[in-house]
Order: structure tokens, then C-alpha cells, then sequence
């Protein structure tokens, strides 16, 4: 008879330990977009694709997605693991750990990537940064006018 009862009483309960393991699953797809489109998206682990595209990612993953193109400025977009309503009620401890929980946000995951003309007038030289560095340590009296010459030589040799 107690072999009865403590059979009942996990059949009761078992089928709700694992219920977003088995509704959910503990991977999501991840939609990649771009504009312009035709970006590559590259994730850690080796996966790649070109925008727009779909990705499939463990939940419990932060991820790091980075977005390159030609004539574009590189950019970024973190993709990051958030505890899912329906997970905490149905899930339980297991659940969690395994990470069905979860949901992975963004999704979609979009950038406006900075392209032509734009890309260009934002990206720093740095041979100009150097000087502008260089006279501000001049302006400031860190450097005599013979070290200022001589390490303006130095980068402008550089180029």
C-alpha cells in the first residue's frame, strides 16, 4: 500500500518538474536582420550566416553577434538570456537550469549599420589622433618645443 501511495504521489508531481523543458525546449531560433541587408553575422562557436537569416542558440547562452560588410562600419548587438513568465510557474529548478526558462532577447536581433559616406566620416585616423594627442601634451607644457618636434617627426614618419 505505501508503494501505492509514493507511486501516485510522483506521477502527480513528475510530469510538472520538467513542463518547460518539454513545451519550451532549451534552444531558440534567433532571427539576424541587418540594413542594409547582406551583412555577415558571426556568433561565438563558429555559426555564421548573412542577414537577413536564423540562428539557433541554447537559452541559457549570453551571446555576443558581430555584424560585418563591406563599405559598412562593424557593429555588435548582445543577445542576452531573460527569465520567461510561463517558466517560473510551469518549470521549476530543473527547468531553470537547463535553461527553458528563458527567453533570448533581442529577437530579432537588428542593426543599422553605418554605410558609404557615413562609415568614412566616422572612422578616426590614427595618425590624427596621435597629433591632436601630441599637442595637447604640448599645450599643457609636458613637452619642451624640441620634444614635440621630435615626436611629430616620429609619427609622421609612420604614414
Amino acid at each position: 500500500m505505501n508503494w501505492f501511495i509514493y507511486i501516485l504521489v510522483i506521477s502527480f508531481f513528475l510530469p510538472g518538474c520538467f513542463a518547460a523543458t518539454i513545451v519550451r525546449g532549451t534552444t531558440e531560433p534567433i532571427r539576424f536582420t541587418s540594413e542594409p541587408p547582406g551583412a555577415l553575422v558571426s556568433v561565438g562557436g563558429g555559426q555564421s550566416c548573412e542577414t537577413p537569416c536564423t540562428m539557433t542558440f541554447k537559452r541559457n547562452a549570453s551571446l555576443l553577434a558581430q555584424y560585418v560588410q563591406d563599405g559598412c562600419e562593424n557593429g555588435t548587438v548582445s543577445i542576452y538570456p531573460t527569465m520567461s513568465g510561463v517558466g517560473v510557474i510551469m518549470g521549476g529548478v530543473i527547468d531553470h537550469a537547463l535553461g527553458s526558462t528563458n527567453t533570448l532577447q533581442p529577437n530579432p536581433a537588428h542593426l543599422v549599420m553605418r554605410c558609404g559616406q557615413a562609415a568614412k566620416e566616422k572612422s578616426v585616423d590614427p595618425t590624427q589622433t596621435k597629433l591632436e594627442q601630441l599637442n595637447e601634451l604640448r599645450d599643457q607644457g609636458y613637452l619642451t618645443p624640441e620634444e614635440y618636434q621630435q615626436k611629430r617627426t616620429e609619427i609622421l614618419s609612420e604614414m
